[in-house]
């Protein structure tokens, strides 16, 4: 004797809607939160294309999430609701009371790369594109990151319009940024947190056009061990008229090379935020350092306690701070 599921009422009303997608969902902005994301999931796992057009249509979302297509792996239904998006964007149609600012791919597998590779890139008119969590130990064969960079490359530079990029985290990224920041659109923000660089992309950073009206950077967890400063000046140089938030935590950055970048740093005269936690560094290059920020109109900043208010160093990670060397 088999035992019939009980539907619950959520159950009920997600049903009765896919049934009738003829029906108008002008009240879809009524529905509570979590049951119209169950709603968005039910429509695109059971490939309901035309309840899927309404809701985006209507969507009372700040954020999309379509990670349900990538792992059913349609693509062909993807491409639909990203170009149907941009259709929008670019006619400047926007239905009343449409919210929609962000597509959410996070939950994609990492395991399956060519997933999320296969995506169409996010579209002609995307601003915002976050690229999360592709850590460089999942892949670090050269053939690969060079193929996966190239793919991207071809996708992102039909993004003429982009002007905040994410790419946190991200495998791909090892000797190949000159691949992927290919246009000549100025972007406002970069992150570039835990990313495998090294300095012959700091260098591309540095003459890229798309890079020189920069207002964020954010390079946290980018490590300049055994590499020239000079890149990252001539980038401090070249944003120091716009840029107003940058963070240089966790960067293994030497007081030779501190003492190379702070005077371009001094020269940032728009910068409010500023963060250098995370960074071995001795008093008198602190010092130094704090000498060229005191120009600036900072609103916020954080600065690493200096190397002399420790006990001591063991295997590269720093002991507790002794609180009377510190005073």
């Amino acid at each position: 004797m088999s035992i019939r599921t009980i539907l619950t009422l959520q159950d009920v009303v997600i049903q009765n809607i896919l049934r009738n997608e003829a029906l108008p969902i002008h009240n879809l902005k009524y529905l509570p939160r979590v049951l119209t994301l169950r709603l968005y999931k039910e429509a695109i796992m059971g490939g309901h294309m035309e309840m899927q057009k309404k809701m985006v249509l209507s969507c009372p979302l700040a954020c999309l999430p379509v990670d349900y297509l990538l792992k059913t792996r349609d693509v062909k239904a993807l491409k639909t609701l990203l170009n149907g998006l941009d259709l929008l964007i670019s006619q400047k149609i926007y239905p009343r009371k449409w919210k929609l600012k962000a597509i959410d791919f996070w939950e994609v597998n990492q395991d399956c790369p060519n997933e999320w590779s296969r995506a169409p890139l996010e579209m002609r008119n995307l601003r915002i594109l976050h690229l999360s969590n592709l850590s460089p130990q999942v892949f670090t064969g050269r053939s690969i990151n060079r193929w996966y960079s190239h793919r991207f490359s071809l996708q992102l530079w039909k993004v003429n319009k982009l002007r905040e990029l994410y790419m946190n985290n991200i495998f791909f990224l090892y000797r190949a940024l000159h691949k992927i920041l290919l246009s000549r659109t100025p972007l406002k923000t970069l992150s570039l947190r835990g990313c495998p660089l090294k300095e012959k992309d700091l260098k591309h950073l540095s003459m890229c056009p798309s890079t020189d009206q920069l207002k964020c950077l954010d390079l946290c967890s980018f490590s300049m061990k055994d590499m020239s400063p000079e890149p990252l000046w001539v980038l401090l140089e070249n944003v120091a008229h716009t840029l107003e938030t940058l963070v240089l935590e966790f960067c293994a950055i030497t007081e030779s090379q501190l003492n190379v970048i702070s005077p371009a740093l001094g020269h940032c005269s728009q910068l409010k935020t500023f963060s250098f936690c995370g960074n071995q560094i001795p008093l008198t290059a602190l010092k130094n350092l704090l000498s060229y920020s005191a120009s600036l109109l900072l609103e916020q900043a954080k600065y690493p306690a200096p190397l002399e208010s420790f006990d001591e160093i063991l295997w590269g990670f720093w002991t507790e701070i002794n609180q009377m060397k510190f005073d």
